[in-house]
């Protein structure tokens, strides 16, 4: 059973009950982090042992524009999940930086706003809402750096300075004292 990654803010997905909220709706909030375009939605393939979650964080985390690198909160949900709400998808090949990520890509086609609002109960229901912190995010991308898993020219050259940062330290964890 695979699972889908989507990148989500966490705080939007708690489960509030609400007095106007009816029962087979979600709270709007929630809806906005699954943002289409052209009636698709982007989502992450992982593993059913989650060996590849670590390198998808890592490839969105080499996407960051802006310093510091922040959180990355996300939702894992049973993509079996999507046949029961008549959803299909398609694969995709992402543009992140670590070529091997994005051919686990994948493209949520043919969205109704119906079935967003299904997906989104599906994922209050059974999604796995986590986050990856900013210094993990950190570590993981200077390590994919260093192994050549990631090439330097595709980051952002403020990221990039965070990063080295800490593979300066690692390089040299006790500097000459002057």
């Amino acid at each position: 059973m695979p699972l889908l990654l989507r990148k989500i803010k966490k705080t939007r997905w708690a489960k509030i009950k609400a007095s106007w909220l009816g029962a087979d709706d979600v709270h709007a909030d929630s809806v906005s982090d699954l943002q289409t375009k052209g009636n698709t939605l982007s989502v992450w393939q992982i593993d059913d042992d989650k060996s590849n979650l670590n390198q998808i964080l890592t490839a969105l985390a080499a996407r960051f524009q802006k310093v510091p690198i922040g959180h990355l909160e996300y939702v894992l949900f049973d993509q079996n999940l999507l046949s029961e709400i008549d959803i299909k998808f398609n694969q995709s090949k992402a543009e992140t930086p670590d070529d091997r990520a994005n051919v686990c890509h994948y493209n949520l086609i043919e969205l109704s706003g119906a079935k967003l609002n299904r997906l989104a109960k599906i994922i209050i229901e059974y999604g796995e809402i986590d986050i990856c912190l900013s210094k993990d995010l950190t570590q993981s991308l200077a390590k994919a750096i260093e192994s050549k898993q990631i090439e330097r020219k595709k980051i952002n050259e403020d990221i990039l300075a965070e990063v080295d940062k800490i593979i300066g330290k690692k390089e040299n964890p006790n500097p000459p004292l002057f």
